[in-house]
């Protein structure tokens, strides 16, 4: 939306201060996209290394080794979550700053 609040107000400077202001909302909205891939990244690796060390190295019996299925897929399902986050941070699906800079 276009408003002119005088006459001599030109319209190209009201829409420069909305385009402005829409950069600096993508800038913001990027920065906070990195920061929770980050976090999602360390979240994900915490507990895959988590339930790898859960697993008993020698099961005695069926609940051992039970237990030992639950913290394999526990995990791989981890392990998983982990490589989607690695692998969307490297497709660029980010903007890069330069692109908002210009």
């Amino acid at each position: 939306m276009t408003v002119m609040w005088r006459a001599g107000l030109k319209l190209v400077s009201v829409q420069f201060f909305q385009s402005w202001a829409q950069r600096d909302r993508a800038v913001e909205e990027r920065e906070i996209w990195a920061a929770e891939c980050q976090r999602a990244q360390l979240f994900y690796k915490f507990y895959a290394d988590l339930w790898d060390s859960l697993q008993i190295d020698k099961p005695a019996n069926l609940y051992g080794f039970g237990h030992n299925t639950v913290c394999l897929q526990s995990h791989d399902m981890y392990f998983h979550l982990h490589d989607i986050i690695m692998s969307g941070m490297t497709k660029s699906y980010i903007v890069p700053q330069a692109a908002l800079d210009g």
